[in-house]
């Protein structure tokens, strides 16, 4: 402790050393006094401290900052962590971060070690120094740490940069613990989760303090009926006060979740508007069962519930509403009107013809039911043709007779001509129809050996004859009504060009196949007129 004691006052000098015995030609600058260590602390604030024996530190993320640089040469000094019980470390601060004296702003810096770790000063002289002294060359203390007593977590380390090692520079070095200054806190990481509103709160915590998560609302009202709602605090945290959990002891890494709940809003409402006020309307958690009951009103009978339009049933007065999302029910009070429904012969009504009372505002559906050989024609509403749609929704706004008009008609009967033909290769023949019964305007479709003929839908149609063969020609017809009916099928034999009174021979193998038409007939078409059947006798093999 004298050298020590001794070495203080000199600092308490202005410094001068000279290097020229270590490094030729380089003469040490000239400085004024440096401060001591706990004149350092009290400088930056820090004046409740107390030395203590910790010399390594376990696993973690810490942060580190270096405050002040009094090393003997600015530029000096680098700032590394090791593996204890190695001599592997990793930079810290580098020489060239910051300069002589006081750092404004302090550099601050963080980093993750996965094993317990001592801190190790490089100095001037190329000598390395570790918070464990066995790693030292000489074998001496080089760094001193005290604990912030007003911030536990935060231990506050000077570091000495003075060297024995040399020989020729043995004792250079103020002994001070000056050379770097810097504070060095375990710190642990606050997550802070909530899939609704803003948190906060989330960041690194020096290790064993308190830290809070918190929202800025609570409530996340999305304008259309639905809102995520707050209830608690979960994971790592408790409470449920949204602005600020209780607090999170930072001893480890450490989760906040924000829970929430959904909820949806009911809006009750009556039909004509404002006649009463219901009971019920307001916020539900999800899923929740809001019940509604329609109350008597002077005035006006209960018609229905309906929920978003949707009728709950006529007359059903008390109805639960499922809040699996934002809904609006409405009470339907209305007098009743009735509708008359009525029809020409050649039909019925579903429902059957008759007078029905049904409340005011109410859609009611009816289908027309023609008899055999009719048609729904039209509906009159009030007297007024209202189209052939069918079924008819008639709005019950006030009274109405509503009537289905029926049109009689008799089966389509098509024919066509002519009904048969022959001709050359390339001739054309011109096929016509006549068509009865069924309700006109009529399409019309003609077909060729069983296949719709493109573009042929007029009531008549030209057929150009080839190849040679035996066509078949149909005509499919569809009324208005959608009705249809098919002619008779036309055949069409379609001849070669004769050959001039020639005999040809012609060697026929049926092979037991049968024909639509005899053989003779094809073979005229090939315009064969003399036909020799020669008789071919195979000869026995021996």
């Amino acid at each position: 402790m004298g050298v020590r004691s001794l070495r203080f006052v000199v600092l308490a000098t202005i410094v001068v050393v000279a290097l020229s015995l270590c490094l030729s030609g380089y003469v040490a600058p000239v400085r004024a006094a440096e401060p001591s260590l706990l004149d350092i602390f009290n400088q930056l604030g820090f004046t409740n401290v107390t030395q203590i024996a910790i010399k390594t530190f376990p696993a973690g993320t810490y942060n580190i900052t270096l405050y002040a640089k009094f090393a003997t040469y600015i530029g000096d000094n680098e700032l590394s962590y090791y593996q204890v019980n190695t001599t592997n470390f990793i930079v810290l601060f580098a020489p060239s971060e910051g300069g002589y004296g006081y750092l404004t702003p302090p550099i601050t810096k963080t980093f993750e070690a996965d094993y317990q770790f001592g801190l190790s000063l490089l100095t001037w002289q190329q000598t390395r120094f570790f918070s464990e002294t066995l790693l030292n060359p000489d074998g001496e203390l080089h760094d001193e740490v005290y604990r912030n007593l007003n911030d536990p977590s935060m231990l506050l380390i000077g570091y000495d940069e003075r060297s024995s090692s040399n020989e020729s520079c043995a004792g250079l070095g103020e002994g001070d613990f000056t050379a770097m200054v810097f504070s060095l806190q375990l710190e642990q990481y606050l997550q802070v989760i909530s899939p609704y509103d803003t948190p906060s709160g989330e960041g690194w915590y020096p290790n064993g303090t308190n830290a809070f998560a918190s929202l800025a609302k609570g409530v996340v009202d999305y304008g259309n009926g639905t809102r995520q709602v707050f209830t608690q605090w979960s994971g790592d945290a408790t409470g449920t006060n949204y602005s600020n959990s209780n607090p999170i002891y930072m001893d480890q890494n450490k989760t906040a979740i924000a829970d929430w709940k959904t909820q949806n809003y009911l809006t009750v409402k009556t039909s004509p508007s404002g006649i009463v006020a219901i009971p019920g309307q307001g916020w539900y958690d999800q899923g929740q069962g809001a019940p509604l009951t329609a109350p008597s009103v002077s005035g006006y009978a209960f018609a229905y519930w309906d929920v978003d339009g949707v009728s709950q049933g006529n007359g059903v007065n008390s109805i639960t509403v499922t809040m699996n999302g934002p809904h609006t029910a409405t009470a339907h009070y209305t007098q009743e009107y009735t509708l008359t429904i009525q029809t020409t012969p050649g039909g019925s009504t579903n429902p059957p013809p008759g007078g029905y009372n049904y409340s005011a505002g109410s859609s009611v559906q009816v289908t027309a039911v023609p008899s055999t050989n009719y048609v729904l024609d039209y509906w009159t509403l009030d007297g007024v043709n209202v189209g052939s749609a069918n079924p008819y929704t008639v709005l019950m706004d006030n009274n109405h007779t509503l009537e289905a008009v029926f049109e009689s008609y008799s089966p389509i009967v098509v024919s066509i001509s002519p009904m048969s033909a022959t001709v050359v290769l390339g001739q054309a023949v011109v096929f016509t129809s006549t068509v009865s019964g069924g309700i006109a305007p009529y399409s019309y479709q003609w077909y060729l050996d069983g296949s719709s003929v493109p573009g042929a839908t007029s009531n008549n149609w030209t057929f150009t004859a080839g190849p040679v063969g035996i066509d078949y020609v149909e005509l499919k017809v569809t009324d208005s009504k959608g009705n249809t009916a098919e002619s008779g099928t036309a055949r069409v034999v379609v001849t070669a060009l004769p050959v001039g009174g020639y005999s040809v021979s012609v060697k026929v193998s049926l092979k037991g196949q049968a024909t639509a038409e005899p053989l003779e007939t094809y073979l005229s078409l090939l315009g064969v007129s003399t036909i020799i059947l020669t008789a071919v006798k195979r000869k026995r093999r021996r």
